[in-house]
């Protein structure tokens, strides 16, 4: 077995430990936190400390910011790693699907690395906190991407690995727009 191989199949394993271990209330718990409502209450806490920190001129900037993070992120996951890549979902693979568990019937599109969920949340979530700079809002932001992230294995419509490598790209994208951001102030303080 190859190095890579080894990669692949930890990976599996870590997917079918993670799906098995449900209850009915995970389950709901799980689809309520990979919904797209879920993170609307983040959203809100965001912005409204960013009002609070920063006034409203800068506020809105931040959130342009973080807007377009979240934007980009989901477009390189998609158009990027998961139509060039093209690795099947935990359900659409046919040598794996017959053992995850499925919930409310939902399998996904056909591909699923890198995950966008795990990037778009992450490209929130890192951007959001490098404007916030609160130890406390960090942490609940990186729980909450976290915990989306983890929805997605456990529904079984993403790998571990598809998950992580959606962190890496939404908090790098994160990471670089905000850089880009400080530049472009550095150069408008010094015309």
């Amino acid at each position: 077995m190859s190095f890579f191989e080894y990669i692949e199949h930890l990976d599996q394993q870590l997917l079918l430990f993670i799906n098995s271990a449900h209850s009915s209330f995970l389950d709901d718990a799980m689809w309520m936190i990979s919904s797209k409502s879920f993170p609307i209450p983040f959203y809100v806490l965001v912005a409204v400390l960013l009002f609070y920190k920063l006034g409203i001129k800068h506020a809105l900037i931040a959130i342009a910011v973080i807007a377009a993070s979240v934007g980009l992120a989901d477009l390189i996951s998609n158009e990027v790693f998961k139509h060039t890549i093209q690795r099947y979902r935990p359900t659409h693979n046919y040598d794996l699907k017959d053992q995850v568990r499925v919930i409310n019937d939902y399998t996904g599109g056909l591909y699923g690395f890198v995950s966008s969920h795990a990037a778009n949340m992450f490209a929130f979530a890192v951007s959001s906190l490098l404007f916030v700079k609160k130890k406390w809002a960090t942490v609940l932001l990186l729980i909450f991407a976290s915990m989306i992230g983890y929805s997605r294995i456990y529904l079984g419509v993403h790998y571990p690995l598809d998950v992580v490598g959606g962190a890496m790209v939404g908090a790098s994208v994160a990471w670089l727009l905000y850089v880009l951001r400080l530049k472009v102030s550095r150069l408008k303080v010094g015309v």
